[in-house]
């Protein structure tokens, strides 16, 4: 007969060798421990991922969304989500442990963004701006536009800012058009 024993790291040496095999629970649980460690982490990867995606489909003008409306969606989406099952009483507490986002409190209101990559917005308006100031009221070809702005900001990425294409990020500027492939700018700044 083989006999497959299981107990604590405490079991009597006797019946631990009397067994073919031995299994101690400490390591069956911390493996169990590490799995669920695992798994979570992907977990948060996923649930960041979908965080990310719906700040940037359903978010204002400033990419911001109200955390309520956040926690609606992500509801939505996973009906067994809750932040009780991560250890956490509030979502706006679950939501901190996301480095990706911002967050900024308006009245009762807690509205969250995706933070950027460190490129100031306002910075990437200015160059748009002396970069299409040339071309008057003719307007800018889009692709030219990308290319010199990434030539001045290689590190310029439109994902980071919530959008995947250069267009949307581009119309979605303040002063900013777009017809016909052309970019107008339609106020100046200094």
């Amino acid at each position: 007969m083989y006999v497959i024993g299981m107990g604590e790291q405490k079991t009597p040496k006797p019946f631990s060798t009397a067994c073919n095999a031995f299994k101690y629970l400490e390591v069956l649980a911390d493996e169990e421990l590490q799995s669920s460690a695992d798994n979570e982490k992907v977990e948060m990867k996923t649930l960041e991922s979908a965080i990310i995606r719906i700040i940037s489909e359903n978010a204002n003008l400033q990419e911001e969304i109200n955390i309520g409306e956040l926690g609606s969606r992500l509801q939505s989406r996973y009906p067994d989500f809750d932040v009780r099952n991560y250890g956490y009483s509030k979502l706006s507490q679950f939501l901190k442990e996301f480095d990706c986002l911002s967050f900024r409190q308006v009245g009762s209101s807690i509205l969250v963004s995706q933070k950027s990559d460190g490129t100031d917005l306002q910075l990437i308006i200015t160059m748009l701006t002396a970069i299409g100031r040339g071309s008057g009221s003719r307007g800018y070809n889009l692709g030219e536009l990308k290319k010199q702005l990434c030539s001045k900001m290689p590190d310029f990425n439109v994902k980071n800012y919530g959008y995947s294409k250069f267009s949307r990020f581009v119309e979605n500027l303040p002063g900013f058009r777009i017809k016909n492939n052309t970019v107008v700018v339609s106020e100046i700044r200094d």
